[in-house]
This record gives structure tokens, sequence and C-alpha cells, in this order.
């Protein structure tokens, strides 16, 4: 379906009068996981535009070599049959071991196939072009990783705030303005909505 003139072209938020400023919520996001978490919980690094470079790729680092030597650690432990059972053939006269063993032992198998656990960073706005070469210092030759890249947008809440006398215009305003300048400033909402490009960057270890 292709996308309509409207999704093309987003109406503007009308301006807002001299009379009052809008602040920008911070994006909420869940508390950052400690980096010795299983793999359950995902590893996320929220990136600003002010984030350094070489001590965040050696945070990633750091992260990486952790989740590795958990992997290796996972793989150790497990339990290996001291023979390779063949493969069991429905001829009626299966014993629950041996079934149970076959099960096991696929289930063994099919581990090494899942997927590697990752770290995130997350950026939005200003802050994309810093995660994006972030992302592009461990794609460099060398590195022994894998990258992936994922472009979204979520809506972000902006504060509309009547400005303190005192502040450039506001006097002026209030004279001349009298009451239809109080039925201005009524229909005005006290909060905006706005969308905010976001990237989340996957790093792992190949």
């Amino acid at each position: 379906m292709p996308p309509s003139e409207r999704t093309l072209n987003p109406r503007k938020r009308p301006r807002l009068p001299p009379t009052h400023t809008s602040t920008s919520r911070p994006l909420p996001h869940p508390a950052i996981p400690s980096p010795f978490t299983s793999s359950t919980c995902p590893k996320t690094l929220y990136i600003t535009p002010t984030t350094p470079l070489l001590p965040t790729t050696h945070r990633i680092t750091r992260l990486l070599s952790q989740i590795q030597q958990r992997s290796n650690q996972s793989a150790s432990s497990r339990p290996r049959s001291k023979k390779h059972a063949p493969g069991l053939t429905a001829h009626g006269h299966l014993r629950p071991r041996d079934v149970e063993g076959a099960i096991a032992e696929a289930v063994e198998n099919g581990r090494g196939k899942e997927v590697k656990e990752e770290v995130y960073l997350k950026a939005s706005g200003k802050a994309i072009p810093r995660a994006l070469e972030i992302g592009c210092f461990f794609q460099g030759e060398g590195r022994g990783c894998g990258v992936r890249v994922k472009i979204g947008g979520v809506r972000a809440v902006d504060d509309v705030l009547l400005k303190k006398h005192g502040e450039e215009g506001r006097m002026d305003v209030d004279i001349e303005g009298g009451e239809d300048g109080d039925e201005e400033e009524d229909e005005i909402a006290e909060t905006r909505i706005r969308t905010v490009s976001t990237v989340t960057v996957a790093i792992w270890s190949l």
C-alpha cells in the first residue's frame, strides 16, 4: 500500500505564542541491567550526543567478552552422553530410557544453533550519528563482530509552559494583549506530541 500524502507531508505543529515556551521530557526507558545478568536480560546502552567514543567501545568490548565467557561456561557444563545413541525407529518395543535419551540428545544438538547474545545501542534524535559511529567501529576489519541497524521512531511529549515575568517580550505582550491574550492562552494545550527518530544498533561476536 503506497504511503498517503499525509504520511509523506506530516502536518506541522502550530507555533507557540511569544508568551509560552516548551520543554522536552526525557524518553522513558527501563533500568539498565547489570552486565553480569543472564542472557534473558538484554544488554542495552543508551547513547547521547555527548557519549564518549573510546570509553563506550571499551565497555561494549567488556560486555561481549563476558557474554562469550558465559557461553563457554554454559557449553562446558552441559552433560555429555558417553555413547552416541543411534536414531530410534518406532517398532513397538522402545524403552522409555532410550526415548528420553534421544530427546535430550536432540535438545543438546539444537542449542548450538541459537542466536548469539547481542549488545544493543539505542539512540534518538541528535544522538543517532554517535550510535552509528560506534557501530561502524565494531564493523571494521579485524574486530570479529557483527553489526545490525534498525531504524524506528517514538512519540515524545513536550510540556508547554508560560514564560515568567522578566523574560523577553513577556511584559509587552501582557500589556497589549489584554483580555484577548488571556483567551488565547486558555486555548493552548499543556502538552504537545512529536515524533522522534530512533536507531537501535545490535553488536555481537562472530
